[in-house]
């Protein structure tokens, strides 16, 4: 049974040690964060790892449910790397909080959205004083179990009404290994398919079916039952139960901290002439 994660370093298909022509890994450090970039940069290399051209992000990074917060200038590196994503420095950003913010480990998308600054709204009279202000929409999208409305439609009818440059699109993520709960933040330019690592998948939101940029971001917050089994090396012989998803006993402080990390990461980035500072005054 292959491994059921939404984690690219996890992807058990891909040999790190051997890329193809076309696709080049890069490490390095900042701080206590550790980034490895993924760069397909070729149909050919995109056709032999079997994910979409584009780049994908890495930071492992503290604990989300630890002591160890992240540092201002680590979430200034990581602002800059989401920010060099973006296709460019002007247009309208549209931030999508993804998941149900009634289930604790499912509720990162909507956490995150809460504290990103939007001022799209904002007539250019109020804006004059903060006339560096880049224009943000943000929505907080739900679910199909809450809505009967699929996430992509909803947010497709948004984007066609606010025509933004780019979408943003936070979501919980599923990983291979536990040791990657709360520890990684995945940030990537190709898009993302809510729901594919818990077998759950809805439609993908990326340029293809958005008509404009997908820039995903997220925090691996559950791990599937049987690839956790097998992690632990335990054979089933024969399949008693259902697959389930197994999340950390800390959840509630992973997902509030991951969110707000999440938050300050992408405000950051959007708002390049505010200081954390200045964020953390406007959203407290």
């Amino acid at each position: 049974m292959g491994i059921r994660t939404d984690l690219v370093m996890e992807n058990e298909k891909i040999d790190f040690t051997k890329l193809p022509d076309g696709a080049v890994l890069e490490q390095e450090e900042i701080g206590n964060v550790k980034i490895q970039r993924l760069k397909i940069k070729n149909l050919k290399s995109s056709v032999i790892l079997g994910k979409p051209m584009g780049e994908y992000i890495t930071a492992t990074v503290p604990d989300f449910s630890g002591n160890i917060l992240l540092e201002n200038e680590e979430k200034e590196y990581m602002a800059e790397i989401v920010r060099g994503l973006l296709p460019d420095t002007k247009g309208t950003v549209l931030v999508v909080g993804l998941g149900n913010k009634y289930i604790t480990p499912d509720a990162l998308g909507p956490k995150t959205s809460d504290l990103v600054i939007a001022t799209r709204h904002l007539t250019e009279k109020a804006l004059k004083p903060l006339e560096n202000f880049r224009s943000v929409a943000v929505l907080s999208a739900g679910v199909l179990g809450q809505t009967g409305i699929e996430t992509a439609e909803i947010i497709k009818a948004a984007a066609d009404f606010v025509k933004p440059a780019a979408i943003i699109a936070v979501d919980a993520m599923a990983a291979a290994s536990v040791s990657r709960l709360g520890t990684t933040i995945q940030i990537s330019n190709v898009g993302i398919e809510p729901g594919a690592g818990v077998q759950n998948k809805r439609e993908a939101l990326n340029k293809d079916t958005m008509n404009i940029p997908v820039i995903a971001m997220g925090v691996p917050t559950v791990v599937d039952s049987d690839t956790l089994i097998n992690e632990y090396g335990k054979k089933q012989e024969e399949k008693t139960h259902e697959p389930f998803m197994v999340t950390s006993r800390n959840i509630d402080i992973m997902i509030e901290r991951a969110g707000k990390a999440l938050s300050m990461i992408i405000n950051l980035a959007l708002q390049e002439n505010l200081t954390e500072d200045d964020i953390s005054y406007l959203t407290c």
